[in-house]
């Protein structure tokens, strides 16, 4: 198994096809040897990606060797395979408790994704007033015609929007940067157990739709999170240099905004993988 770690999207400028095609072609000489190969996002995305991919592959190997088995009396049969935690109780979980554990998981992601999609809403909403606080100003085309004391009134209210712009992102840094550990908490925790209970579904081979609709829900919202993140994400990024707090500020907002893009591209992936595995 091979893993490329996946890059925000390319500008026509940075795109190099000569780059491009090695790629493809080594990706397609991965797959003409029989192997695999995957993206991922972040290292945490990495284990999960991982570990749903080692659960899909046994699951593969079980049916073709129970195939196999059938086919052929006095053929070697497969056990029913068992994931547990090191450290973790000799009796497996049922189906039930795993279910409940992964709705746990799950429902306390929801609401740190909640809580993101609210810090989003909020910062733009104030960006936006500081625009129009800007726009409020009348600055003129040709600052020329002002006045010296004009001119030092007009660079005052112009700083002091700034420095509400600033602040308004130092916010929107501190609300979102506990959540980024909680989030990867909880979607590793959700991911861990579903590969405990994938087994169990294949089993038992029960639709399970209730489970598949929140699953999709939670992806709908992922992808307007990381639609709108990508948006605040190029606003920020094109602000002129035009204070030291404003820029620092910007920095630290860009940061933060793609390190919370990557992590939700990642945790869609994961969800995605595992939406897919079900009966």
């Amino acid at each position: 198994m091979l893993y490329f770690k996946d890059a925000p999207p390319l500008t026509m400028d940075e795109f190099d096809p000569d780059q491009y095609k090695a790629v493809v072609d080594f990706r397609s000489r991965v797959d003409e040897m029989g192997g695999y190969y995957g993206v991922f996002v972040t290292p945490d995305d990495f284990a999960n990606t991982i570990r749903i991919d080692l659960t899909k592959f046994v699951l593969d190997w079980q049916k073709d060797a129970r195939d196999v088995d059938d086919e052929q009396p006095g053929s070697f049969k497969v056990q029913s395979i068992s994931y547990c935690d090191e450290g973790a109780n000799e009796v497996d979980d049922g189906i039930l408790e795993l279910e409940e554990m992964f709705e746990e998981e799950m429902t306390a992601l929801n609401a740190v994704l909640g809580r993101m999609i609210e810090a989003i809403l909020d910062v733009g909403e104030s960006m936006r007033e500081r625009t129009e606080e800007l726009t409020a100003l009348q600055i003129p085309d040709n600052a020329k015609t002002l006045s010296t004391q004009e001119k030092q009134k007009l660079r005052a209210d112009v700083k002091q929007v700034l420095r509400h712009a600033a602040v308004d992102m130092d916010g929107f840094v501190g609300r979102m940067k506990p959540e980024l550990p909680l989030f990867r908490q909880h979607l590793d925790r959700g991911v861990n157990v579903f590969t405990k209970a994938v087994p169990i579904y294949i089993e038992i081979n029960e639709e399970r739709t209730e489970l598949k609709g929140d699953i999709g829900t939670m992806l709908k919202s992922m992808d307007g999170a990381i639609v709108s993140m990508e948006g605040f994400h190029e606003a920020i990024h094109g602000l002129p240099r035009l204070m030291t707090s404003l820029n620092r500020s910007r920095r630290e907002t860009e940061k933060v905004l793609q390190e919370v893009i990557d992590i939700m591209r990642g945790g869609k992936s994961s969800l995605e993988s595992v939406l897919s595995m079900l009966p």
